[in-house]
């Protein structure tokens, strides 16, 4: 059993019966490589992704207070992936008993529990919630007002925060020419999507939540 706190992430694919097989493989793909990003800016060695039931996707954080960021990637990958598909996103937190073997689809732990029973509670009309050890009422409040933003922007904005919210030192230079556009053009978009706002938010929130997840009762 892992003794300390963990996140998971179960979604689903928001009004999936109506999409075309094909763009729904392809919005799954886009989250299943934003994952594989994700492990390449985190030292989340263990960050894994499953889909299941057709519509339906989990991931595995190690880390807790990186969780709300990786919602926030999520949405701005299928935003910005032109399928014009969108996912609800329940966050869970606790410990877990086991990852499982290849996949998630045998992994146990109440991080799984609390993760599954969100999904499941969330409103037709709600598109994120947060359940679990040390999660209070303000971690819900904060998320509600950032994937309601994220719910607004662009599908150039998108791209943008897509490199922008990654939580290393990044440059309006070098999204521009990931992007292959002019660093005016990123500035516009970032300013457009409320980004830098964004960011500091998810800053000060991922330092409150290190403490308070640090102190969780595994």
């Amino acid at each position: 059993m892992y003794s300390k706190l963990s996140a998971v992430l179960t979604g689903d694919i928001i009004n999936s019966s109506k999409a075309e097989p094909a763009l729904l493989d392809k919005a799954m793909d886009q989250i299943c490589d934003a994952t594989l990003d994700i492990t390449r800016w985190t030292d989340q060695s263990n960050m894994r992704f499953t889909r299941f039931r057709g519509d339906g996707w989990q991931v595995y954080l190690d880390d807790p207070k990186l969780a709300l960021r990786a919602a926030l990637i999520f949405n701005a990958v299928l935003r910005a992936g032109g399928t014009g598909l969108s996912s609800r996103i329940a966050i869970g937190t606790g410990t877990i008993d086991t990852l499982g073997t290849t996949s998630l689809s045998n992994a146990r732990g109440t991080a799984f529990e609390e993760s599954g029973w969100g999904l499941d509670a969330l409103k037709q009309q709600e598109r994120i919630c947060f359940n679990g050890n040390g999660v209070s009422v303000e971690d819900e409040i904060i998320a509600d007002l950032l994937i309601e933003r994220a719910g607004r922007w662009s599908v150039a904005q998108a791209e943008a925060i897509v490199h922008y919210l990654r939580p290393e030192t990044t440059t309006l230079e070098i999204i521009a020419e990931s992007l292959g556009i002019s660093a005016q053009a990123v500035n516009y978009r970032i300013i457009g999507a409320g980004g830098g706002t964004i960011r500091k938010s998810l800053q000060k929130w991922e330092e409150a939540a290190n403490l308070k997840f640090l102190k969780g009762k595994a």
